[in-house]
Order: C-alpha cells, then sequence, then structure tokens
C-alpha cells in the first residue's frame, strides 16, 4: 500500500510539474511574440517613406511608350506600302525586315503590358533595358530605310 501511494505522489509531482513547465513556457513564448511584435511595428515607423507609386511611374512611362510603338507601327506599315510598288528582289528583301520590325515592335509592347515593378531599383533597370530595346529597333528602322534610298539612287 505504502509503495502505491508513494507512486501515486510521484506521478501527481512529476504530472503537475509537466504543467507547470508547459504554461509558464507558453507564456513566455507569448510574452516574446508581444514584444517582438512591438519592435516591427517600432522599426516600420523609423523606416523612411518613400515616394515610390509604382502606378503613376508605370502609367505615365507606359503611355509614352506606347505613343512611340504606335508611331513604329505606322512607319512599318508605310514603309511595306512603298516596298510593295519595288520590284519582287527589293520587296522580297525588304519584306523579311520589315516583318522582323513588326515583330520585335509586337514584343516590345508585350513586355511593357506585362511588367509588374517591385520596387524603384528594379523598375528603373527595367526601364533602362527596354529603352535600349526601343533605340535599337529605331536604329535598325532607320538603317534600313536609308540602304533604301541609298539603293533607290
Amino acid at each position: 500500500m505504502k509503495t502505491s501511494i508513494l507512486k501515486t505522489t510521484l506521478l501527481a509531482c512529476t504530472a503537475t510539474a509537466a504543467i507547470i513547465g508547459c504554461k509558464s513556457g507558453t507564456e513566455q513564448k507569448t510574452q516574446v511574440v508581444e514584444m517582438m511584435s512591438a519592435n516591427v511595428v517600432e522599426v516600420k515607423q523609423t523606416l523612411p517613406q518613400t515616394d515610390w507609386n509604382p502606378p503613376a511611374y508605370y502609367t505615365n512611362y507606359k503611355e509614352a511608350v506606347e505613343i512611340k510603338l504606335n508611331e513604329n507601327d505606322h512607319k512599318i506599315a508605310d514603309l511595306k506600302l512603298k516596298m510593295n510598288a519595288e520590284d519582287k528582289e527589293t520587296h522580297d528583301r525588304y519584306e523579311r525586315q520589315l516583318d522582323i520590325f513588326d515583330h520585335k515592335n509586337i514584343l516590345l509592347k508585350k513586355i511593357i503590358l506585362q511588367y509588374k515593378g517591385d520596387n524603384k531599383e528594379k523598375w528603373e533597370l527595367f526601364k533602362q533595358t527596354f529603352k535600349q530595346g526601343i533605340d535599337e529597333l529605331d536604329k535598325s528602322m532607320a538603317a534600313m530605310v536609308e540602304n533604301y534610298v541609298r539603293a533607290e539612287r
């Protein structure tokens, strides 16, 4: 009988210690989470506010680019009309180049429509790279027109 009372007492003490240990651990974890949440709020308040407004930057640039790309569409269409009046060899040679320009122009339109800016640094990099693509297309078209004019003489 003494052993059974001793075992029961020992079991009760172990259970009580486990319950107290779990309860205090949970309370401590709750306090740590609350302190960390307070620190996050403080850090957010001390961060400098930026004027990064992706929709405004993107919309303004996108509108300007769309105007430029639409102008390219018109230039390509005008050049195709001029090439239709030429002999077959000249027409075929420039038709392929004009198709490539048209494809690049369409690709640039898709890229600008699909872009979703995350931050100002990524936006600036995208804008710079995109501008290079437009400039390369413009230079290629100008070189083709120059070659065409030279060949006409």
